[in-house]
């Protein structure tokens, strides 16, 4: 928890400092126990140790229903997406729409709050001014919307 506390609140500070917030310590620090203890309170130790395992390009997560994949993913990718230079590119893909914000966006908004808005119909959502595309993409016949 410790390294994961360290990453968060690095993050915190080079967002703020990409984006010309003030620095001050006792914001930065409340902000990352609130987002801790909304976290901590609920990971287990497996979700734990996926968080602070270096990051792969792919990342194949198993388990049963409702085991929490979803969940502990949409929070790494957000970090990961908080941490990148501002001319990363990033998409999320579901069969619909629809399907990312009913299964994943809560979960962003629950995370990082007001730091993260979408717009279905512009396919476009913003974490810490990082733009992701967003794609629905229901078979391997839309491969063309995702490659474009």
């Amino acid at each position: 928890l410790e390294k994961l506390f360290e990453t968060l609140k690095e993050k915190i500070i080079s967002n703020r400092l990409k984006n010309g917030f003030d620095i001050d310590e006792n914001i930065i620090n409340k902000e990352v126990h609130q987002t801790l203890a909304k976290l901590v309170a609920d990971f287990n130790e497996k979700q734990i140790e996926f968080l602070i395992s270096d990051d792969d390009t792919i990342n194949i997560l198993c388990g049963s229903v409702r085991s929490g994949k979803t969940w502990v993913s949409c929070f790494k990718f957000g970090l990961r997406v908080i941490n990148s230079d501002k001319d990363s590119k990033f998409m999320m893909v579901a069969p619909t729409l629809k399907s990312l914000e009913s299964n994943c966006f809560k979960y962003f908004r629950m995370f990082f709050g007001n730091n993260f808005t979408y717009s279905l119909s512009n396919k476009k959502a913003i974490l810490y001014g990082h733009e992701i595309r967003l794609e629905g993409a229901p078979n391997e016949r839309a491969d063309t919307k995702i490659n474009a």
